[in-house]
Order: structure tokens, then sequence, then C-alpha cells
């Protein structure tokens, strides 16, 4: 359900994310065109000014040397008027005559100048009877060049024009950036619908991780209150009928009964103290305390669930710390009770105090069989269990690790696992020292 509402979402951000980029890249592409269009004709006016003023200020008649000091002329005001991008050269030509005067123009263009009949129209296919104004001014590739030309305004007077190596149209910045911007726009939404596909692929497993993790969170703590519910039940039902004849026999159900409650008292515990943890709502006492007697005291808690001589305790030098008495006598519980779990069959367990560099270390270290490199990783995640088949044995919530490790932070300590050479882990919980 929630990979489909994920998915769904993902797809109606995309759909409006696709149109406004579509959108955009049609205005950039107008605003291209017009940029262009604006560019075109402002370099024609140009060269039509400078043309009005030299060339086509003197009369229509007059001879090679004067034509050719008019061409001179004008070649300097468009050295003037385009400095960013220079023409390499400039002609005059008449409809009677054709090219009268060329200054430096390449052999190349003049050859394909020659070639147009109509060049006042510079149109090949223009047709002679066709009786329509040419432009005043223009712009057209020739062999290669870009040649700016500009007519003295009768239908068919002399014409001139500019050749240069490149379009002086195309050399403006915005005009020139404008579709590198597109572009980057483009890459930039390709690169945020990536994104936003790996991030959902990502949240999607990560739902269907809690998913899993909540339901078996569920099973299992449905399964360990109705354990100790259970046993409690049963032995009470014994003590109620009578059916427990001697004094040792009620002794020992009365003591069956304690430790079954005690047990789901712990579980029911780490259930409000998760919950507090989750909502920012657990209240710490931080003040002096003695670390190894909060020890001394969860190791004669839990010392019943060890074999015999199964669990002992040393400490070494001042094991004052400042930090809240009931979380750190809680976290101890709560790692061996792990111990319990997974170790108690194999081997003794040893609860090592001592002062470490400023900090109370607190090692419990058992003989169990130990945790992969990859468990180790994940050891102090919420709902997280390892997956082999002590774990599925003892049952469990999944929540101890994961409290203890909250709670060791919140005291600005640190909670952590290693492997303990010859086999088995260590759990280690630092705290400040006073």
């Amino acid at each position: 359900m929630i990979t489909r509402d994920l998915k769904l979402y993902f797809v109606l951000a995309c759909i409006p994310a696709l149109l406004l980029s579509a959108i955009a890249l049609r205005q950039l592409h107008m605003l291209s065109r017009e940029r262009e269009g604006n560019a075109r004709s402002e370099v024609m006016e140009r060269v039509r000014k400078c043309a009005a003023g030299t060339v086509f200020a003197g009369k229509a008649n007059e001879v090679k040397e004067e034509v050719e000091r008019h061409a001179s002329d004008f070649r300097r005001m468009l050295l003037d008027a385009f400095q960013a991008s220079p023409p390499i050269g400039v002609f005059v030509w008449r409809p009677r005559d054709g090219v009268v005067c060329t200054n430096d123009v390449p052999q190349e263009v003049l050859r394909e100048i020659d070639r147009i009949s109509r060049i006042s129209g510079w149109n090949e296919d223009e047709d002679p009877k066709h009786k329509k104004k040419p432009p005043p001014a223009g712009i057209r590739d020739f062999a290669g060049h870009c040649v700016l030309w500009a007519r003295d305004g009768r239908r068919n007077g002399s014409l001139c024009g500019a050749v240069f190596s490149e379009n002086p149209a195309e050399k403006g910045l915005l005009l020139v950036s404008l579709w590198p911007i597109g572009l980057a726009l483009g890459v930039l939404l390709a690169g945020v619908l990536a994104a936003g596909a790996w991030l959902l692929v990502r949240a999607a497993a990560k739902a269907r991780r809690d998913d899993l993790m909540k339901t078996t969170f569920l099973s299992n703590a449905s399964h360990e209150l109705k354990t100790p519910l259970a046993g409690i039940g049963v032995w009470a039902e014994l003590l109620r009928s009578g059916r427990l004849a001697t004094e040792e026999r009620r002794a020992h159900a009365y003591e069956v009964i304690m430790a079954e409650n005690a047990r789901m008292v712990r579980l029911v515990e780490n259930l409000l103290d998760f919950s507090r943890l989750e909502q920012g709502r657990r209240r710490y006492h931080m003040r002096r305390i003695d670390v190894a007697a909060l020890a001394a005291d969860a190791v004669d808690v839990v010392r019943g669930e060890f074999a015999e001589n199964g669990i002992s305790m040393r400490s070494e030098g001042d094991c004052t710390a400042n930090a809240d008495s009931d979380a750190v006598k809680q976290i101890i519980l709560n790692l061996l009770g792990n111990a319990a779990k997974y170790a108690a069959s194999g081997g003794q367990v040893e609860v090592d105090v001592r002062r470490v560099e400023g900090c109370v270390r607190v090692a419990v270290m058992d003989r169990g069989p130990g945790l992969s490199s990859e468990a180790m990783e994940h050891a102090f995640e919420r709902f997280w269990r390892a997956d082999s088949a002590l774990s599925s044995e003892k049952g469990g919530l999944g929540l101890g690790l994961a409290i203890s490790h909250a709670l060791a932070a919140d005291m600005d300590g640190s909670l952590s696992v290693s492997a303990r050479e010859g086999g088995g882990c260590v759990f280690t919980l630092s705290v400040p020292a006073a």
C-alpha cells in the first residue's frame, strides 16, 4: 500500500514537472528566436546607416575612383560599428556594371555574387516580373562567409555589402547563452527526476522493511507477553486448586509467578521506554552515581537466569559517573538479559567495570555464538534481530539494544559491540566520569 502511494505521488509530481519544463523550453525557444530576430535587425540597420552615410550619399553615376573612396569610408565606419567582429572586406554592386568595387573580398564570395543575376533582391529564384520591392538590408551566406548588404532604396538601385567570417548577429552573450541555460535546466530536471526515482525506490524498500519489522515486532510482542502470562496462570491455578500439597512446591510456584511477573514488567517497561524515546518524553536525572554498585545490583537481579557460577563481576578504581542511575541500570539489565538469552549456556558471562580516560566503562563479555560483521552494524536498530535459528528459538522484541543505545547517547555516552577473542561478544557502555 505504501509503495503504491509513493509511486502515485511520484507520478503526480512528474507530470506537472514535465509540463513546466516543456513550457519553459518552449519559452526559451521563442525568446531565442525573438532575440535572434532583434539581433539580425540591429546589425542590418547598422550596415544600412553606414552605407547611407558613405556609398549611397554620392551620385549614382560616380566614377570608379569615387566609388572606391566611398567604399573605404564605408569600411572604416563598419570597423567602428563592429569592433567585436570586424568585416574582412566590402564591395559595391550596380545593376548595369555588376561589382564595381571590392576591398579584400574573398574570390569565392565574388564568384557567388556574380552568379546571382538579381542581386538587389538576393534571391536566385526571384521572378524578374515580380514587382515587390526588395528589402533595404539583409544577411546571407556566400561560400561559407556571412554577407551583410544594404541597397540605396530604388527598385533596382545600387547595393553595397560587407563580408564577415562569422555572423555578427550571433555574437550577443544573451542570445548565445539561452540554449545552454535551457540545456542545463533540462539536465537539472532529468537529475531531479532520477534522484526522485532513486529516493522512491529507497523509500519503498525502507517501507517494506519497516512493515516487515513492525509485523515481526507485533508477533514477537504478543508471544513474549503471552508466555509469562501463561506461566502465571498455570501456577496460580495450581495454587488455587490446592494441588500443591507441600510447602516446598508452593514456594516454587510463588517464585515462578514472581519471576514471570518480573519478566513481563521488563517487557512492558521496554515498550514504554521505546515510546517515550520515540516521542522525546524521556526525562533524565543526572547526578553523581556509583556505576559499580548499580552493576552489582543488576547482576543480583538476573543471577537466577544463569547457571550456577555462570556470571561474575569485577570492578577497578573510582567508578563514579555523572549519569542517570535508572537509565544506567536499565542498560546493564538489558545487556545482561541479552547475554542470558543467547549466551548463558555458552560459558561464563563476565561484567567488568572500570574508569578509562575520563569515562566509566561497563563491559559485558559472553561466550555465546557471537555476531557477524553485518549483524554488528544493525545490532542497535529498532525491531532488528539476527536472522538465525537461535534468535528464532529465543524470541524477543528487538528493542532492548536499541533502547539501551538511545539511553546511552542521551547521557552523552556510548554503547558499542565487538567480537570477543576466543568467541562471543563484548557490549561496552561508556558514560562520562564524575
